[in-house]
């Protein structure tokens, strides 16, 4: 075999690999576009007002479909006072009767935390084979206090 022959073989062994090697990268991206496309973010509508003192609010959010993972992520933001309270994940099939979530759900042991006196407080709850169609997050003040509730949810498609 000629010195040109074996450069050429070599030559078409690069481009087969960079062929392949393109290719994969390619599948790779598809998949990862595919597995972001399956999730959907909501922000929880309600009375995302102050909650002054002794008051309740509630973020409410109506999930249509059928859903693996879905994630609730609660932010309360300090508005004056000494922040304190309860906020209380729930859920309802019909909308209108909420229970407190069922922790067989939930990823964590607890489904109510108590915020404590800083700017910002967060929780997030992450639950697997959720059985609800709505979800709300509902947050009882305490005290002397105002603050504002915000939630927001974020569902994978199983």
């Amino acid at each position: 075999m000629t010195s040109q022959k074996k450069l050429n073989q070599k030559q078409l062994q690069k481009k087969s690999k960079m062929k392949k090697l393109i290719m994969g990268l390619l599948v790779c991206l598809a998949l990862c576009v595919t597995h972001n496309a399956s999730a959907q973010m909501f922000t929880m509508g309600g009375s995302a007002g102050s909650v002054v003192n002794t008051a309740t609010a509630y973020n409410t959010l109506e999930v249509a479909g059928s859903y693996g993972t879905v994630s609730i992520q609660t932010v309360i933001t300090k508005v004056s006072g000494t922040v304190g309270g309860a906020v209380t994940l729930q859920g309802s099939n019909d909308g209108v009767n909420y229970e407190t979530f069922d922790t067989n759900y939930v990823s964590t042991a607890t489904v109510t935390y108590t915020p404590t006196n800083i700017t910002t407080n967060s929780k997030i709850w992450i639950m697997n084979n959720n059985p609800y169609l709505y979800f709300r997050v509902k947050y009882v003040g305490t005290g002397t206090m105002s603050a504002t509730l915000t939630s927001y949810l974020v569902a994978k498609s199983k």
